[in-house]
Parts: C-alpha cells; structure tokens; sequence
C-alpha cells in the first residue's frame, strides 16, 4: 500500500509538472536575460522573460519542444514535460557586430522602454510604435494621451497642467519647429507613426538637454530601418459633417548590404465643421459683444518621411528627412450684434492658409569600448501664413448691405512668417567602472520674419445700386467700376528676429549597487533681436534685444530600495524664453469678432527652479506603481492677458513677477490575466505673484490666482482586453480641468475654460500582415466652453462642439 500510495503522489507530480515550465535564462557569463522570446515549438504560444531572466510557460501538452530565441544569439530547443528548466544561451559568433546594432536601435517594444524608465536617472514615460499599432493608433498625439500628466488643448501640449510655452517637442534631441508660426510646438497629430520609433516624455531635466522648457520634453526618436513594405488607408466618420476625412499612405523600407532605407508617403484630407457662440462682456457682465458662428474647414495634408542609415559594429551613419505641407481653407460665417451699431451684423470670413514645414537631420555615432561620441545637426524651414484672407461685413435691418462705416473690416489680408534654423548638438560620453562623463556643445541659429499686405474697400456705391446683397455672392455686385479698394502701406509690417544661442554642458553619474548619483552644469549665451520700424514714426527702427549668460545645474539621486522599489531626487534650473510671434507688436485678428493678438518686444526670459521627488515600484515585467510630488518656482513668467478695447478684446502678452507651481502625480500599469490597465493622475496647485508697484504695461484685475494655461487636474485612463492574441479592444478616457485661459486686466474677469471630457473606444485585430482597426472618438461630444468672471457673475464668452467620429484605419504588409 505504501508503495502504491508513493507511485501514485509521484504520477500526481509529474502530471503537474507537466503543465508548467519555469526557470532562468543566463548568458555565457551566468547574467540574466531579459526580454528573451521562449515559445512552443509549432504553436502560438509564447512568454518573454523579464528584468532577471526568469519566465514562467503554460504547457498544452505532455511533451513540448521549448525554443529560446534572442537576437544574436542561437537558438536553444529542449524538451520538457515541465518543471524547472534553466537555460543558458550562448553568442553567434558571426552575428556579434549584428546584435550589437540592432540591439542600440531597438527601442520600440514598451517592456524595454519601461526598463529604460527604471534605469535611467532621470523620471521619463515612453511609448513604443509596437504599441501604438498594437492599440490602433496613428499619430503621436494620440499615443500621448496614455502618458502621465499629458493632454492637449486645441492640438496643443500641456504637460502636468503647464501648457504649450512650457514644454518642448524634440526630434532625436534637437528642438523640432512648428509648421505653424503661432505655435511653439508643432501639432503632434501631423507626425505619422512611421516617422516614430518611441516618444520619450522626460518630466525632469539634465544638462544634456536643451533648457527651452519647464514641463516636459517630449523626444521623438525617429525609426529605425526595419524590412517593410506597407500601404495603409483609413476614413473618419464625424456626426457634424457629411464629408468624411480620409488619409493613405505607403512605406517602403529594406537593406542593401549595410545600408539601410526606410521611405514613407502620407495623405490626408481632413473636413471639420463646427458651431457655437462667441462673445465680449464688460465688468458688469453685459454683452458688448454677441455672435454665432459656424466654421466649415477643409485641410489637406500631406508628408514625406525619409531615412537612411549605414552601420556596424563601431559606428552608425543616418540621415533623417521629413517634409510637412498642409493646406487649410476656412470658411467662417457669423450673425449678431456689436455695441457700436443699431441693426445685426452677418460677416463671411474665407480663409486659404499654408503651413510647411522641412527638418533634415544628419547624425553620426561612434562606439568605443568605454566611450561613445555622438554629433547630430538639422536643418528647418518653416514658410506658415494666409494666402489672400477675403473678409465682408453686412449689415442686416431685413436686407443686406455692405457694411461701409468701418472700411477696414472688408479686406483682402495675406501674411507670411517665415523661419530657417540651424542645430547642432555633440557629446562625448565615456565610461569606468562606476563612472561616466559626459561632455559637449550645443548650436542653434534661427532667422524669423514677418510681413503682410491688405487692401480694403469703399461699398458705398454698391449699397447705392443695390436694396439687398445677398451676402453669399458678393461679387454678383460687386465690380471694378463701383467700389474703391485701397492698398495699406505700412513699413513697420516687416519685423525680423534673430537667435544664437551658443551652449556647453558637463555631466557626471556614479552608479553603486543602490545608489546612483548625477550632477552636471550647462552654460548657454543666447542673443535673441526683434527689429521693426515704429508704426507711429515709421523712419524710426527699433530694436529689441534679450543678451543673457544662463547657468542651468541639475543633480538627480536615484537609491534602490530592494529589485523592485526605488526613490528617485531631482532638482534643476531651466529656462523659457519667449517666441518671435510673442514679441512682434503687430496686432493679428484670427477670427471675426474673436480676440486681436499683440505681441511684447518688452518680454524676457523666465527661470524656473525645479524639484521633484518620486517613488517606483515595479512589481513585474511590464508593470509599474509610480508616486511622484513636484514643485516649481517661475521667476518672470510669460501670461496672455485680456484687455478690453472699442473694437473688441485685445489679448497681449507681460511677464508677473513669480509663481509657484506645486503637484502630485500617480502612474499606474498592471496586467490581469488579458485585461491591461492603464492609469494616471496629474494634480496641481499654482499661484501667481504680481508687484503691485508697477511696472507692467497692463494692470491685471486679479493679484492672486493661478497660473495662465495651467490645469489643476489631469487625468488619463485605459483599459483593453486580448480577446484572443490576434484580436484586442479598449476603451481609452482623458479628463482636463478647469484652467485659466485668459487673465483680466483693468477690472476685466479672467476667462476660464471648463472641463473637459473625451471617451474613446477602441478595437484592433492583428495578424501576420493585415491590421485593422475601429475607433470612436470624442463619444461623449464634450462641449468646449469659456466663461468670464463679471460682477453679476460668470458669463460665457465662446463655446462650441468638435463631433464624435468613427474612425476605420487598416494596413496591409507584404
């Protein structure tokens, strides 16, 4: 009996063994490996191993062929039954110099870029382009949204609630231009996810950064050459518009010998119709101002992505190119009342605008046994503006006539920025036992210019001949021979800029077995000009000039609790200086009855002083616990401000005095079984300080509140279920908080904008060569609103609504 009993707990444990395989894998030296591919010999399934190479594997049946596989190395097949199974793989010996190369490219799978996360000195979120087409997503912009702290507003970057001023878009490290000159950043949505291999949010700064930014920075690393050949269509579907937006692409990429290329086209067209109210109201709350709107656009966007790379064991050589053209037209109507007249005003406002944009990078590696050099140097032209803006006004008591009191508001109005740069950025890193260094030099030149021509036109003859316009067909009224159009000559409408900034950076880490150190110290000069002729005495040039020496230290600590838990300290000093646009002092309309847009030759620099202090767990391969509390102190910060006008709202720009900037932040990933979520949480607290000594141009209504652009809350979250391992859907929710968008000024109320909610669903199948995708965005039509504080209370001044959209995307490799 004993015997039996023995024999039949032995069949029990072989039977259980049986069904799981677990172990270690090492490399020749006995190190673990990580992110090793092991997989059942003729079946789908499959496991990674994680940080520490161990890996767990459900076994289907009694006996299995296990395959290990990992670039570079052979390939390892063992049959098990189950149990424990320690493995350990040896170098191809012919593929080394291979390995070596593609393992400094790839940075596209989210395990390794987590690993990065937890590596690195500094506290950074990243997204990989296999998970962008995983979940279906087709631009940069959208797969941001996942990231901790990030959203936009109106395709503009906020970044734990500091918006697009604060922030910084780089490509490969080098400052990445808009497309369009009223913007720092560009529109993220424009970048294709081919010309992305992952997206780095860096929240905290070291001296090898460039310093533009108090936020975040956000670094576009560019694809790597990879065997495709791809083309890819999709159309979107909104609930506000009969014309649906449409994009196609093809991608081309491949070897030949140790070059590589990597060739994409992309097309969109793009149709949005939108509707709501905009306004003006005094201190007492009644309306000076109140129209409808309704806004029908059409953007047709297209790009040029290319790459090409020659490498090897010691060096790599990759050239990077990317062209952007995107042309808008905008045809805008509004109906309502202005103070200043006794009868409605309906205006037609059609706007042709062109923003393009061209980067070359050049980049050159060398790696050495204990040290790395890198150069890389780019090239922009930004060439943005309004091509032949056709402005009329209308007067309506029950029939239409041109409005010929204020001329100037029927016009043909055409403007052109212009931008060309110049970067160039080199390190030097190398490396001993528990040190590295860092050294190197940084470059950029930028030219900016701006001009506009107008003409406006005397109706007064057309009213004469005509009882009623119809105000849809003007010109068939209106001829050469009875109305009189007048050229604008204006010399202060040039403006040039020009920037150099010169910069060096030193950078030192020291790394034990649980505590990591780094300091380091960036110098920049920076010489930034405005130069203008004054619109009251045109023969009179004036010129502003920002001639500054920054010292931007940092220093980050990083102590390792146990494998999985570590604290993280950072501190440093960066800077943000204002744009060429915040500085030109020509007064720009961007819609009719919207707010006129000045800028501030008076603006300088603002310094803002950073610290931060984080707490990571990572709890295992692919998921982490984060809690990260932050605080910034902006000296000289740079507001919009509103003032009131006889013509309408007037929004300028002034640096306050200081504002504190303090948040919490919580990052959340975890997988259940085939469930994965996805949380994060950004709050923030800010205050501004404004002297009341003067000083300013402008004197604000409110001396204590926040910060202008920033967000107390933000807050993203997704969830999404592997149906099967070809098949996968989701829903995605990002929530923006009441933010400041305009300061008041003389007794003016600041204008808030309300929250927001967006809600997305998503489903996406994968396999082999096709993936197709489902989206529908923005289902719950969240309603875009801004209010103004007044005496009787708060007033809304713009609202409007953007539709849902069902979106189908699909993409075909062969």
């Amino acid at each position: 009996m004993r015997n039996l009993i023995f024999i039949f707990f032995l069949l029990i444990s072989g039977y259980i063994k049986g069904e799981t395989v677990f172990g270690k894998v090492t490399d020749e030296n006995n190190y673990p490996l990580p992110f090793v591919t092991i997989t059942i010999e003729g079946k789908s399934l499959g496991t990674m191993s994680d940080f520490d190479g161990n890996y767990t594997l459900e076994l289907p049946d009694e006996k299995n062929n296990i395959v290990f596989s990992f670039i570079g190395y052979s390939d390892v097949i063992v049959e098990t039954t189950g149990g424990e199974l320690n493995v350990t793989m040896g170098m191809k010996t012919e593929l080394l110099e291979v390995a070596e190369v593609i393992e400094r490219a790839n940075r596209n799978n989210e395990t390794i870029l987590l690993l990065d996360k937890k590596e690195d000195m500094n506290v950074e979120t990243s997204v990989g382009s296999a998970e962008l087409s995983k979940k279906g997503i087709s631009n940069a912009r959208d797969g941001l949204k996942k990231v901790g702290g990030v959203t936009f507003d109106s395709d503009r970057i906020n970044v734990r609630g500091l918006d697009d001023r604060y922030n910084q878009v780089t490509l490969n490290g080098l400052p990445l231009p808009s497309n369009n000159a009223d913007r720092k950043n560009i529109d993220l949505s424009l970048l294709p996810t081919v010309l992305l291999d992952n997206i780095k949010v860096k929240k905290t700064y070291s001296t090898d950064q460039w310093s533009n930014l108090a936020g975040a920075q956000i670094n576009i690393g560019s694809s790597d050459i990879k065997e495709l050949n791809r083309v890819s269509f999709g159309y979107t579907f909104n609930s506000q518009t009969n014309r649906p937006i449409s994009r196609l692409s093809a991608t081309l990429g491949g070897y030949k010998g140790k070059v590589g290329y990597l060739f994409s086209v992309n097309s969109g067209i793009n149709n949005q119709y939108t509707y709501g109210n905009i306004s003006l109201v005094n201190k007492q709350g009644s309306y000076l101002l109140n129209y409808n709107f309704d806004d029908d656009q059409t953007t047709i966007t297209k790009s040029f992505v290319g790459v090409l790379s020659y490498e090897n064991k010691n060096y790599r050589l990759r050239n990077t190119s990317f062209l952007l053209s995107q042309n808008n037209l905008s045809d805008r109507t509004t109906f309502g009342r202005h103070f200043d007249y006794e009868t409605e005003l309906y205006t037609t406002r059609r706007t042709p605008t062109i923003h393009n944009l061209f980067v070359d990078q050049l980049q050159f590696n060398y790696y050495g046994d204990n040290f790395e050099f890198e150069t890389i140097g780019g090239l922009s032209l930004v060439r943005s503006g309004e091509n032949q803006r056709e402005q009329f006004v209308y007067l309506y008591d029950g029939n239409y006539s041109l409005n010929n009191i204020d001329r100037l508001d029927n016009h043909v109005f055409s403007n052109t920025n212009q931008e060309n740069r110049i970067n160039l950025t080199s390190t030097l890193n190398r490396s001993f036992d528990n040190l590295k260094l860092y050294g190197g030099y940084s470059f950029m030149y930028t030219d900016n210019t701006f001009d506009y021509e107008q003409e406006y036109f005397d109706f007064s003859q057309v009213n004469e001949q005509y009882d009623n316009i119809d105000p849809n067909n003007p010109y068939d009224y209106i001829t050469e021979e009875n109305m009189i159009c007048y050229v604008v000559n204006n010399p202060s409408s040039y403006v040039k800029g020009e920037t150099f900034i010169n910069g060096g950076f030193i950078k030192g880490e020291y790394f034990t077995d649980r505590l990591d150190l780094g300091t380091g110290l960036r110098v920049e000069d920076v010489y930034q000009t405005v130069t203008y002729q004054d619109q009251l005495i045109p023969s009179l040039t004036r010129n502003h000039i920002l001639n500054n020496t920054e010292l931007l230290p940092y220093f980050n600590l990083k102590y390792k609790l146990n494998e999985t838990r570590q604290l993280r300290f950072n501190s440093s000093i960066t800077t943000v200086r204002p744009r060429f646009r915040e500085l030109t002092p020509f007064i720009y309309t961007e819609v009719f009855a919207g707010s006129k847009i000045q800028g501030n030759p008076e603006l300088s620099n603002s310094k803002i002083y950073n610290t931060e202090i984080s707490y990571e767990i990572y709890p295992n391969m692919g998921e982490v616990l984060s809690f990260n509390i932050y605080n910034k102190v902006i000296n000289n910060p740079i507001e919009r401000v509103n003032v009131a006008t006889a013509s309408g709202r007037l929004e300028t720009y002034q640096n306050s005095e200081s504002s504190t900037v303090f948040g919490g932040e919580i990052d959340f990933r975890k997988k259940v079984n085939k469930i994965k979520f996805d949380y994060n949480l950004s709050l923030l607290w800010s205050n501004i300080n404004i002297s009341e000594n003067g000083g300013s141009s402008v004197v604000v209504t409110n001396l204590s509140r926040p910060l202008q652009g920033s967000s107390p809350v933000l807050s993203n979250f997704d969830i999404f279920y592997d149906v099967n391992e070809n098949t996968n859907v989701g829903i995605t929710y990002n929530f923006v908080g009441k933010k400041l968008n305009s300061v008041g000024v003389f007794g003016l109320g600041d204008i808030y904008q309300r929250p927001q909610n967006f809600l997305n669903l998503v489903y996406n199948y994968n396999k082999e060569n096709i993936n197709f995708s489902v989206r529908i965005n923005n289902l719950l039509n969240t309603e875009y609103v801004l209010e103004q504080d007044s005496d009787i209370g708060k007033v809304i001044t713009n609202n409007f609504r953007t539709g849902i959209g069902l979106s189908f995307n699909m993409k075909y490799s062969f």
